[in-house]
């Protein structure tokens, strides 16, 4: 088809909640509007019944990088499952490879996938690369985030990173800390080893903070990890948390209630973690979709839907998170110009789902379908990764919208 038209639906918006009409051609959104007349007799028409249109979810910690093909295709179904529509992995780079070979085959390798994707640089191994070579990576391939996981937090005090994070300063790029490791420790419900806990993310927040580097720390659980790595915040210091949801938290001192995490919704500087994705060792695990939940679900049960509140969710899952990553407006919202990648999304009654064994749908019981580069997905569809137009995205680039162009 040339072109798709949703109908009827209430569409989330950055800025607004409107209830209308969609008009996709090709990969892009062109139109939006209380009501579309048809473009074309070559139109698929949707009426989506008042259900929810969202943007996808930008999913900056997706394993896709996966040498097992078989992992890496079960890690892109349930990211899909999920309503992700752009992937990120984090790319190393020996000291030893050539980088410009390491990161066009991974690019190579990776194409096509399910959905458009991106990489960030493990900074633990290519902290020793030299200018040249992550000029490389940022100015021709359109790398410019930089992850490092909570196993380096003292090399990251000691200053054996001092390097890797004056380059992202002067280049004002982005620099991601995961916490998530600590987390998984089964010491972490005791008060004294969090409060150790705390006081080193301080020196590893403060450190990293006074080369004047972007940063975002992932994985908080709790308001003290919130302060501290909000501590001397100024009004637009390029800082960043990513909390994750208060159930993923058990036992862990001070971590979010409920109501705190829903406060949380309106703060510019914080974003969603992505839920995790973990390659299932048995098919079985994976195909049961329509007896879980996606994140939206899990978020949102028990509360009253308000446009403010799924307005800000959305910010929260995927504008600021594409504004923080580069990617913003291709991806990240739903804008005439940008990328059709969004969720139909339905609230569901947990007791009306289908029962285990039931299903083998690609999709979670509350995402009716999902449209990604402009390819309409239900949960009944059969879909290879090989078969999708996803590419790779140069971020921080100049992305050439069509305001201005549709009337």
């Amino acid at each position: 088809m040339k072109y798709i038209l949703l109908k009827n639906g209430t569409i989330v918006q950055p800025e607004k909640v409107i209830k209308g009409d969609m008009l996709i051609s090709g990969k892009r959104i062109v139109l939006i509007k209380p009501e579309i007349a048809l473009p074309d007799p070559d139109v698929l028409i949707i009426d989506v019944e008042d259900k929810y249109i969202l943007p996808g979810l930008i999913h900056f910690r997706s394993p896709f990088l996966k040498v097992d093909e078989s992992n890496q295709a079960s890690t892109i179904y349930i990211a899909l499952s999920h309503g992700s529509t752009f992937l990120m992995d984090t790319l190393k780079i020996s000291q030893t490879a050539d980088y410009k070979t390491t990161i066009a085959g991974t690019i190579d390798k990776s194409k096509p996938i399910i959905s458009d994707f991106s990489l960030h640089l493990d900074a633990s191994t290519c902290s020793q690369l030299t200018t040249e070579a992550l000029n490389h990576c940022y100015i021709h391939e359109g790398v410019s985030s930089f992850y490092l996981k909570w196993k380096h937090v003292h090399k990251i005090i000691s200053g054996e990173f001092n390097s890797i994070f004056e380059y992202i300063a002067s280049n004002q790029l982005l620099l991601v800390l995961s916490t998530a490791t600590i987390k998984k420790s089964t010491l972490i419900s005791n008060p004294t080893f969090f409060s150790v806990y705390l006081q080193t993310l301080k020196e590893a927040v403060a450190h990293i903070k006074s080369f004047g580097c972007p940063v975002l720390v992932s994985d908080l659980v709790s308001i003290e990890e919130l302060e501290v790595v909000f501590d001397n915040f100024n009004e637009g210091d390029a800082v960043f948390a990513a909390v994750s949801p208060p159930d993923s938290a058990k036992n862990i001192p001070g971590a979010f209630t409920a109501e705190q995490f829903t406060s949380l919704a309106s703060n510019e500087n914080i974003v969603l973690d992505p839920p995790l994705l973990t390659p299932p060792i048995k098919r079985e695990q994976f195909i049961e979709n329509s007896s879980s939940y996606s994140f939206i679900h899990q978020l949102t049960k028990g509360k009253r839907i308000t446009k403010n509140s799924l307005k800000l969710l959305c910010n929260m899952y995927a504008t600021r998170p594409s504004k923080i990553f580069g990617s913003y407006p291709q991806k990240g919202a739903l804008l005439a110009g940008s990328d059709a990648d969004l969720i139909v999304w339905s609230p569901v009654n947990e007791e009306g789902t289908n029962m285990r064994g039931a299903n083998t749908s690609l999709l979670r019981a509350d995402i009716d379908s999902l449209i990604i580069n402009g390819r309409l997905i239900r949960g009944n569809d059969q879909v290879s990764p090989g078969q999708l137009n996803g590419s790779y995205i140069f971020r921080n680039a100049i992305y050439e919208t069509l305001s201005g162009v549709l009337k």
